[in-house]
C-alpha cells in the first residue's frame, strides 16, 4: 500500500511538473556511457591531450571523480544505476528495465515534441551472459514499449551494421526538434578483458571513441545545436591499474560541460540528467544532482 501511494505521489508530481515546463523549449541531451573506462586510464590520456575532443566538453564544464557504491562490481549491477537511477534487486522486479524505470520514459512524456535517439554496442565481456547484456535489456523493453516514432533505437556493431560513427552521425543530420541522445560504447571494456587496462589496445581504443564523439561535437556545430546541448559522459566501471580485473574497482568519474559541483556515485547520474530537464525523482532513486552542491533536488 505505501509503494502504490508513493507511486501515485511521483506521478502526480511528475504531471504538475509536465504542465509547467511544457511551454518552455527543452534542452537537448548528450549522455554517453564509456564501458569498463578506467579513471586513471581516462585522466592520464586527457593529460597527455590525447583525448581533445572529451576535453572540450569539459573545458566549460567538469571532469570529476565519482565512486561506484556497490562493494562487488558485477556488470548487469553496474548498468542499473545508468539506465534507471536505482539499485539492482535481483529478487524483484526492478531487475528488468522497463517503460516505467528506464530513464528516458520521463523526459518524453514530459516534453511531447522529443524525440529519443539510443544507440547501443554488443559488449564482448566474458562474464556478460547472453540475457545480461545492455543490449539485451533494450531490446526487451523496445518490444514491451514499442518504441514507436518517439525513439529510435540502433544495434551499432551487428555484422550487417556500418561503422559507429557513420550509423550515429547519418542519423545526426536528420535531427529535428529537441532531442536526447544516449550513447553506449563497449569498445574500451572490451580491450580491457583481452588485454589489460592501459595497455596499447585499451588506449588507442578510448582515442578512436574520442574520435567519434569528436564528429559527434562538430555534427551538432553545423547544424546549431552545439550551445543547447548538455553533455555527460561516465562509465559502469574501470579496471585496476594495469589489470584485467574490475569486480573490486570502485572508482568512477564523469564528465559534463556543465559545472558539476561534489563528488557523487553512479547513483547520481540519472538525477542529474533529470534536474537539466526539471523533472523530479522517482522515490526509488538513491541518488541527487551532481549540478547542485548540496545535493538537492527538485521537488513539488
Amino acid at each position: 500500500m505505501i509503494h502504490f501511494k508513493t507511486a501515485i505521489l511521483f506521478i502526480m508530481c511528475a504531471l504538475i511538473v509536465s504542465i509547467s515546463v511544457n511551454a518552455q523549449t527543452p534542452p537537448n541531451s548528450v549522455y554517453i556511457i564509456l564501458e569498463g573506462t578506467s579513471r586513471r586510464a581516462i585522466a592520464s590520456l586527457i593529460q597527455k591531450d590525447k583525448l581533445p575532443n572529451l576535453k572540450k566538453i569539459y573545458t566549460s564544464g567538469t571532469f570529476r571523480s565519482l565512486d561506484n557504491p556497490d562493494q562487488r562490481i558485477e556488470y548487469q549491477t553496474s548498468y542499473w544505476p545508468l539506465l534507471t537511477g536505482q539499485k539492482w534487486q535481483a529478487t524483484s522486479d526492478t531487475q528488468w528495465v522497463t517503460q516505467s524505470n528506464f530513464w528516458l520514459t520521463p523526459i518524453l512524456n514530459t516534453y511531447p515534441k522529443m524525440k529519443g535517439y539510443i544507440f547501443i554496442s554488443k559488449n564482448k565481456n566474458p562474464d556478460v551472459k547472453n540475457n545480461q547484456g545492455i543490449e539485451h535489456w533494450l531490446k526487451k523493453l523496445k518490444k514491451s514499449y514499442g518504441f514507436n516514432s518517439k525513439i529510435f533505437v540502433q544495434f551499432l556493431n551487428a555484422p550487417d551494421q556500418q561503422e559507429p560513427e557513420y550509423t550515429i552521425i547519418k542519423k545526426m543530420e536528420k535531427l529535428e526538434g529537441p532531442f536526447a541522445i544516449m550513447v553506449n560504447f563497449s569498445d574500451v571494456d572490451d580491450m580491457g578483458h583481452r588485454y589489460r587496462e592501459g595497455s596499447q589496445r585499451y588506449s588507442k581504443e578510448l582515442k578512436r571513441l574520442d574520435t567519434i564523439i569528436g564528429q559527434m561535437i562538430t555534427q551538432l556545430k553545423k547544424q546549431g545545436d552545439w550551445k543547447n546541448t548538455i553533455w555527460l559522459i561516465t562509465t559502469n566501471y574501470g579496471f585496476d591499474v594495469k589489470s584485467q580485473l574490475y569486480k573490486t574497482n570502485q572508482k568512477s568519474w564523469a564528465i559534463s560541460n556543465k559545472k558539476i559541483l561534489r563528488r557523487g556515485t553512479n547513483y547520481d547520474i540519472i538525477p542529474t540528467l533529470y534536474d537539466a530537464y526539471g523533472i523530479p525523482l522517482d522515490p526509488r532513486m538513491l541518488g541527487k544532482s551532481l549540478y547542485r552542491k548540496d545535493s538537492s533536488i527538485i521537488e513539488e
